[in-house]
Parts: C-alpha cells; sequence; structure tokens
C-alpha cells in the first residue's frame, strides 16, 4: 500500500530548503508540471546524489564472535517539493525529514488531526510537569479523546471521518502520514490541494498543544533564561526524553548523540547536567552560550544513520511561566492546554479552613519563646495548634522506612484522612506534592493501613493542607498563579485517584503584613 510522508511548509522558505536539500547530498533530478481543472501544479525532485555505505552495527557484533564480513548498506533520501497558489509541501522519503522539518509549519499535523480524526489509538505529548508521553489507547471515539491534564499533544494517530476518502489511519505530527491503496506520486498534488481545503474546513476538536514562539526580543529573553538556568542550576535542561521529526518519534537511547567543541569531543547521554554544559562553555567557549547551543552534534543511529545538527536542537528546557525549548525553537503552552489544567484541579475538593484560616503569627512568637532549644518551624507550630485544639493526631517527624527508604508518611491524622501541612507561596509548595505522593506509594504496600499510636489508621483521603502565603483569598484552586504547581496538582489529583484514595486540598493563609504587624509590637 503507498504512503505519502506530507510536510507544509512555509513559502518563504523554500529557497533555504533548497539550500539545505543540496548541503546534504539531495541533488536536483527534475522538474514536471501538473494541471488539474485549470490550476497548475509544479513538482520538483531532489534525490541523494551519490549514495554512501552506512555500517549495519548488528553485523559488526555478529562478526565479532562468528566467521562472517561486516556489511554496509547504501543509503537513500528523496523529497519531492509540490507547489501551487502560493502554498507549498514536500513529500519526504528516507531521512529526508531531518533537513525538511526545520523549514516546515510544525502546526501542520495537528491542525488536520483536529479536523480529520473521528478517534485515536496512539498519542504523543509533552507534559510541562515532566517529559515526553507515548501513550497507546484502545479506539475511542473523539469526544471522550483523554487527554491528560498538563499535556500538550504533538503526535497522534486515529481514524479519519472518511476512511474511503483518507484510509483507515493518519498520522499526524510536524506531518501528515497517509496510506491509501489509491495514493502515490502520481496524484501527490491533488492530495495537498485537498489538505489545503481541509485546513480551510471547521475544527471538529480541540487538541491541546503548543505554540510557537516567533517574536525575536521574546525568543532572546527565553535565551537568556535557559543559559541563567544552566549558570545556576535554576531548572532541568537536557536532552529531550524524545524527539519528533515528521511522524518519526526518536529515542536518545537508541542513539549515539557526539558533540565536538574546539578542544574536545563529549559523548552525550539522556540525563546531561548543568554542570557539564556550564564547564563546557566556560572552557571550551569562554563563557559564549550562543556558540555552545550552535555547537554541531551528531546523531548516530543503530542503523547506520546519522544526522548533524545543533546542540540547542536537542536540549530539553521548561520554565515556571509556560515556555519551553524543544527542536531549537521556543514555544508555548495554548489556552486549551491551560483550561485543560485549570478544569482538572478545580474538581479537586477544596475546602477553605474554618479551624485554622490564618496563621496566628503572635501566637507562635509565644509558642516559640515556650520550645527552649526544641523544634521550633512554623509548620510544627500548626501541627501541635490543630492537634491540642481540634482533635487531630499529630504525627509530623513519624517516619516509615519500608525498604530502607526514609518517608514521612504526614502530618496530621484524623478521620481516615491525613494530612500534608505546608506553608508558602505556590511556587515553593511542590514539595507537599511530592510528599503526598511519595507517602501513597508508601501505603498502598500496606493496603493503605498505617499505625497511629500504636493503633491502625486506615486512609480512605490524602489532603493537602496548604498555607498559602498571599494577601488575598482565592475563590478556587486554578486562582492560583504557578503553572508548575497547578500541573503538580492535576497530576496529583490522577495519582491518587488510581490508588482508590480521595483527593483534598484544605486552604489556609499566611499573611505577610500580618507577620510585620507582629513583629512590631
Amino acid at each position: 500500500m503507498a504512503a505519502l510522508n506530507i510536510f507544509k511548509i512555509y513559502t518563504a522558505q523554500l529557497g533555504n530548503l533548497v539550500e539545505s536539500l543540496t548541503a546534504n547530498n539531495l541533488t536536483f533530478v527534475q522538474e514536471i508540471e501538473r494541471e488539474h481543472e485549470e490550476k497548475r501544479f509544479n513538482l520538483r525532485l531532489f534525490f541523494t546524489q551519490s549514495a554512501y555505505p552506512t555500517p549495519i552495527k548488528w553485523t559488526a557484533d555478529l562478526a565479532k564472535n562468528f566467521q562472517i564480513e561486516e556489511k554496509s548498506t547504501p543509503h537513500y533520501a528523496a523529497a519531492v517539493i509540490v507547489d501551487f497558489d502560493e502554498q507549498a509541501f514536500v513529500l519526504s522519503y528516507g531521512s529526508a525529514h531531518f533537513y525538511i522539518s526545520k523549514f516546515a509549519d510544525l502546526d501542520f499535523g495537528i491542525d488536520i488531526a483536529s479536523r480529520l480524526l473521528s478517534s485515536f489509538k496512539i498519542k504523543s505529548s509533552q507534559e510541562f510537569a515532566g517529559s515526553r508521553l507515548r501513550s497507546i489507547d484502545t479506539y475511542k471515539i473523539i469526544s471522550d479523546l483523554a487527554y491528560e491534564a498538563g499535556e500538550a499533544v504533538d503526535y497522534i494517530r486515529g481514524i479519519p471521518a472518511d476512511v474511503t476518502m483518507w484510509g483507515r489511519n493518519i498520522s499526524c505530527g510536524h506531518s501528515v502520514h497517509l496510506r491509501h491503496r489509491k495514493f502515490g506520486v502520481e496524484n501527490c498534488h491533488l492530495i495537498c490541494q485537498r489538505l489545503v481545503r481541509v485546513l480551510e474546513g471547521d475544527i471538529v476538536k480541540q487538541i491541546p498543544r503548543r505554540i510557537m514562539i516567533h517574536q525575536q526580543d521574546l525568543i532572546l529573553q527565553q535565551d537568556k533564561k535557559l543559559i541563567e538556568a544552566i549558570e545556576n542550576d535554576l531548572y532541568m535542561a537536557d536532552i529531550s526524553p524524545t524527539q519528533l521529526s515528521g511522524v518519526a518519534l526518536m529515542f536518545p537511547e537508541e542513539r549515539d548523540y557526539v558533540l565536538r567543541t574546539p578542544k574536545q569531543r563529549f559523548i552525550l547521554n539522556d540525563e546531561l547536567e548543568l554542570t557539564t554544559l556550564r564547564t563546557i562553555a566556560r572552557e571550551d567557549y569562554d563563557g559564549d552560550y550562543e556558540a555552545l547551543f550552535n555547537a554541531k552534534v551528531a546523531i548516530l543511529g543503530d542503523d547506520g544513520e546519522r544526522q548533524i545538527t545543533a546542540l540547542k536542537d536537542i536540549l530539553d528546557y521548561k520554565d515556571e511561566e509556560g515556555y519551553y525549548l524543544e527542536g531549537g525553537r521556543w514555544y508555548r503552552y495554548d489556552l486549551t492546554y491551560l483550561n485543560t489544567i485549570r478544569q482538572e484541579v478545580n474538581r479537586i475538593d477544596t475546602r477553605f479552613s474554618i479551624e485554622m484560616p490564618l496563621f496566628d503569627y503572635e501566637a507562635f512568637e509565644v509558642w516559640k519563646g515556650q520550645q527552649a532549644g526544641r523544634i521550633k518551624y512554623a509548620e510544627r507550630f500548626v501541627n501541635v495548634t490543630l492537634a491540642e485544639n481540634f482533635g487531630y493526631c499529630d504525627g509530623d517527624r513519624d517516619l516509615s522506612s519500608p525498604e530502607g527508604a526514609t518517608v514521612e508518611v504526614a502530618d496530621l491524622f484524623k478521620d481516615e484522612t491525613i494530612f500534608i501541612v505546608k506553608i508558602g507561596e505556590p511556587q515553593k509548595l511542590n514539595y507537599a506534592i511530592d510528599q503526598a505522593m511519595a507517602s501513597l506509594s508508601v501505603l498502598e504496600r500496606s493496603s493503605f493501613i498505617t499505625q497511629v499510636n500504636g493503633a491502625d489508621f486506615y486512609v480512605k483521603q490524602v489532603c493537602l493542607w496548604l498555607f498559602i502565603e498571599r494577601q488575598t483569598d482565592i475563590e478556587r484552586l486554578s486562582d492560583l498563579n504557578s503553572l508548575i504547581f497547578l500541573t503538580k496538582l492535576a497530576s496529583w489529583r490522577k495519582f491518587t485517584l488510581l490508588r482508590g484514595r480521595i483527593p483534598a486540598v484544605n486552604i489556609s493563609y499566611r499573611r505577610t503584613l500580618q507577620q510585620k504587624s507582629a513583629e512590631g509590637q
């Protein structure tokens, strides 16, 4: 069955695309014209000029143990540029997608998916709070397309509404991959024209996605933040856990990444340390990060496939505001993505505390003065106060150690609920979520039963009790202005429900104005 892998190209980038193809051993071969309904279509073929032999790695391994010779195979690639009516598309064959995708409209595939697909079975996505996800699902109707909270889809494969016209499966990523017995180069121009009409049609289903940043000042600003992150260990920057090229997903563990600098050669792994990047920038590029980001990296596949790219193209980086780097380009998550997170967070049972609505600074100062050498931190004061006045069992510092791992299960216990208490700004409350998930993992091994004061305590509900540092109250959890925190909350909700427990959040506040007043007395 014929298959077409089609990219949509920015017409302004056609010249650059041709230069890139030529520079990578794909030479112009022939140009032909097609005509349909008084419309002219131009097709240009670029084909591997001289196929270089690429070693077959597994034969080398066999040759070390058996009496056979290592083998090589010629490597070919091709690209067919189709342009008409100020529209440009490219058919990719072999490894040509590496060179085409740099000049492509990377929204093209998801734009098509949102208009054509009626169901899906495979999707790959970028999670803001984590890394890329690849999931395989049974067929679902698209109205029930189950996106995760905090995920932006960049690859999806499914069944189109019109199977007769498009075939039984369409893969949509940076490109669109079509398989149909009637599709081929002979009528590829008509298929491209049909895709243009699809893009002009209505969206059937909104798919959460990322938005590419084009403003140069914003790109420079994000580059600066990336450099600061590397210099100051503010955030993780490493090799992207999965890279998408067209509809091809590539995984770092299946490839060798070789970075050459003016002074040395590095083999990069999929957990590139910030200290490594910082050291390379200082010692090999005199602190010039732009030169480091433009340094060439050879990506070597097990099948002998070889790609040359810039270091920046393989770095994975996210910041607090929802921007992230992928494929050397800056993106931001769209409103569908953000709304999905907010909707999931607002489904968490949220209670505004009446027992301790505000952190009492005056009482805290008095309490600290009474402790005389004992632990005096603010969360300890909260736990003691709630235990003494409202019937909670104080579990603070009560540690459980399954398999040698030390985990604080909870701060407070009451009514089949464990409470994890944390104080601070939303950006600093992420630890509460990490602790809650770790506690659940520990409790799951003991059928959600733990010991409290020598008696069994069955855990039915997990509650984050957050004393939020802010001057005004919130109406809903989603009013908190921290994308990373909200995303982690949404992930925690699902994590808890999947274990048959009920997630909940208690809200109290710590006002800095009250703190200053208490300190002034």
